[in-house]
């Protein structure tokens, strides 16, 4: 694949005018790679967790406009000089201004290097300063003590919003609502003196009193209503009071069965009278209330305390609380009711409103300059990251170079002895499986666990080099991620495709050997079964005829022992000395039709046998490894890849390292295993000579 080469400042100039199809990559997801994801997010300018080829142009053209020298972004260094910055413009200026107020404010004015560490501290920043321009005013930043007072006021009436500094403060919308608040309360407030004939009844005690007859107000009304409605018709009477079979259903009731009947009962007994006691004869359960009543309200509207009350009676008391009753219900800001109609006379005369007003406007003055620190932050991260972005989006050098990787290669992943270098971090495993296999490149898909954090993760990992015998579903590794974390790895899912030339060489004889293998396996199963009845049914046999004395066995039986060999132990000697000649047999058989066939063309049979199967082998996994293409691994990931990213030998090897023994180091056998090794060997290349030498034998033989 042909790739741009970054090697200096002014090769970054050239990428708005490079062929968008000589890029790598045209899009890229925000998440999921390794990779600052705050620097990422300000590329993203839409924030629809894509970053395109416009959103990298556009950062690169901003960044390039904002320094004096691009070669710095070469480095990547986490510290930005401030005679980097480029004061030709006025957001250069702004820039350079906004970049020494933060070290100002950090306590480190002398410093002519700003970090990301210094941009990130917010609260530090805006808490050295009074203002910092976010139109957010606490109680700190407020001198005046009546004022400083005033604002703590708001923050418990009317609430606040935290500025840059994370301390909580009013707004100019919060000091607003307040003193309107406090206006309308004073307004409610000041219509019980406007009043000639007087709101409060009773005084200062008029609160109480008409608290104790809300409390029950409902209670009554409802009774007054059922005692009407018996006296309309008499038979209501007895079903408005609860029925003799209800409460007879009561007996041996605990206490919760009691208060529900209770509630069930009317405020007290209804009749036609129409008159409710207020001593004797309550409802138990709203008994401390009526007497409160009485005591509170009734005894101060006729004089004393009363034994019942009749409905004219309970018109006379909703009559004197009536003029409280709707100037309660008219009242205006009782937010501000807390503090008191003394505080709240003060605050509307010490002239607070405006003075707090003007902290924030001139608060909001200097918003924009402040706001110069978001983009300050926004230069450090790009003159740190772009160039690796670049890097891994432009071109993937990062990739292809052995001694670094590219910002999609998640971590390794340790399993079989093996290291796979490319693992990509996954979704959806069957989504992204669906993409990646016209790839053809082998892949294991993993959860893996962090023990630590209960985390868990779903990765790919590309199998270049090596087999896969020793590699299935539920093989257990550990995975390392960029951050030098292990997490255990367990297979899931495998997606199956050649890996090495010489897998696909012996991938015919594989099958051939697993066929007859399977072959075998039938046969043998067969037989043994049959070998298995057979004993069975001589045991039988045996068993049912102990105990029945000599000759116990029948005539046939002795005879079918005799001649077929029966179910006994002769049958199954008989049976293999069968299998031993059909073998025999087979083998006379194979021995003289090999004998009649001329030497030379069984060489030649064998050898055009052998590159039958070897060549269109060899051809098709050369055909396979060679499409073999990292792209569509990463498409599956969500990224839009340009073209093909093959895979050649240097890179599958070192994308999946395989074992090597360190410089220097040998081989020794484990004391008392080497006898019986070095014999087993002995015995291997005896047998081997053996047959090269009967082969020789036969060969001149024969001629």
């Amino acid at each position: 694949m042909d790739q741009l080469q970054m090697k200096s400042g002014e090769a970054l100039r050239l990428i708005k005018d490079l062929d968008q199809k000589l890029w790598v990559a045209l899009s890229c997801l925000t998440g999921g790679l390794e990779f600052d994801e705050t620097t990422l997010r300000m590329v993203d300018t839409n924030a629809d967790g894509r970053i395109r080829c416009r959103e990298i142009i556009e950062a690169v053209e901003w960044t390039l406009a904002m320094l004096k020298d691009p070669a710095s972004l070469i480095r990547g260094q986490d510290g930005l000089p401030l005679d980097q910055i480029n004061t030709s413009s006025p957001q250069g200026e702004r820039l350079v201004f906004s970049a020494k107020r933060i070290l100002r404010n950090l306590g480190r004015p002398e410093d002519e290097v700003i970090t990301l560490r210094d941009t990130e501290d917010r609260e530090k920043i805006f808490a050295a300063v009074r203002y910092n321009g976010d139109g957010i005013i606490p109680p700190d930043a407020v001198q005046d003590p009546e004022d400083r007072r005033t604002t703590e006021d708001i923050l418990r009436t009317i609430g606040g919003a935290a500025d840059r500094g994370g301390e909580e403060g009013v707004t100019a919308a919060g000091i607003a609502a307040f003193f309107e608040s406090l206006k309308a309360y004073h307004s409610w407030w000041e219509e019980d003196r406007a009043t000639e004939s007087g709101i409060r009844p009773f005084g200062e005690e008029t609160a109480q009193a008409f608290g104790a007859m809300q409390g029950v107000a409902d209670l009554i009304e409802n009774y007054f209503a059922q005692c009407r409605l018996a006296a309309f018709d008499e038979r209501t009477e007895a079903f408005l009071n609860i029925p003799t079979d209800r409460l007879a259903a009561l007996q041996g009731g605990d206490r919760g069965e009691i208060n529900t009947l209770l509630e069930a009962f009317p405020l007290a007994k209804v009749d036609a009278a129409g008159v409710l006691p207020l001593i004797t004869g309550v409802n138990p359960l709203y008994r401390d209330a009526i007497a409160t009543f009485n005591r509170e309200t009734a005894a101060r509207v006729f004089g004393g305390e009363r034994e019942s009350l009749t409905w004219e009676d309970w018109q006379v008391v909703r009559a004197r609380f009536a003029g409280y009753a709707k100037w309660q219900t008219d009242k205006r800001g009782e937010v501000v009711e807390q503090l008191g109609i003394e505080r709240i006379q003060e605050c509307l005369v010490t002239g607070a409103r405006e003075r707090l007003l003007e902290l924030v406007a001139d608060d909001q003055a200097i918003a924009r300059e402040i706001e110069a620190i978001e983009e300050v932050e926004r230069l450090v991260r790009y003159h740190r990251d772009l160039f690796q972005l670049l890097n891994n989006f432009v071109a993937f050098p990062d990739f292809y170079d052995l001694n670094r990787k590219a910002i999609f290669q998640a971590g390794t992943l340790y399993m079989d002895g093996r290291s796979f270098h490319l693992s990509v971090l996954v979704d959806d495993i069957k989504r992204h499986a669906a993409i990646a296999d016209q790839g053809g490149i082998y892949l294991l898909y993993c959860e893996v666990r962090n023990l630590h954090t209960n985390e868990k993760k779903l990765i790919a990992s590309a199998v270049t080099a090596g087999n896969s015998n020793r590699l299935a579903i539920g093989k257990n590794g550990v995975f390392y991620d960029r951050k030098g974390r292990d997490w255990d790895a367990t297979v899931v899912y495998i997606l199956s495709h050649p890996i090495s030339l010489r897998e696909a060489i012996w991938a015919p004889f594989r099958r051939l050997g697993q066929m007859v293998t399977s072959q075998f396996e039938k046969i043998s199963a067969s037989r043994e079964k049959a070998l298995q009845s057979s004993v069975e049914k001589g045991v039988t046999s045996v068993d049912s005829n102990i105990g029945k004395g000599p000759g116990a066995l029948s005539p046939s039986v002795e005879k079918g022992a005799e001649t077929r060999g029966g179910n006994g132990m002769g049958g199954m000697l008989a049976g293999g000395g069968v299998a031993i000649a059909a073998l025999s047999s087979s083998f006379a058989f194979i021995s003289s039709t090999l004998s009649s066939v001329d030497r030379i063309y069984f060489l030649y049979t064998a050898v055009v046998f052998l590159l039958f199967i070897l060549v269109p082998s060899l051809v098709a996994g050369i055909l396979k490894l060679r499409k073999r293409d990292i792209s569509l691994v990463l498409e599956a990931c969500g990224w839009a890849i340009n073209g093909p990213m093959r895979l050649n030998f240097v890179l599958s090897h070192f994308l999946t390292g395989e074992v090597l023994l360190p410089v220097g180091a040998h081989r020794i056998e484990i004391r008392g295993l080497e006898r019986r090794a070095a014999g087993v060997r002995w015995w291997i290349w005896g047998l081997f000579a053996s047959a090269v030498a009967l082969g020789v034998v036969w060969w001149r033989i024969g001629y």
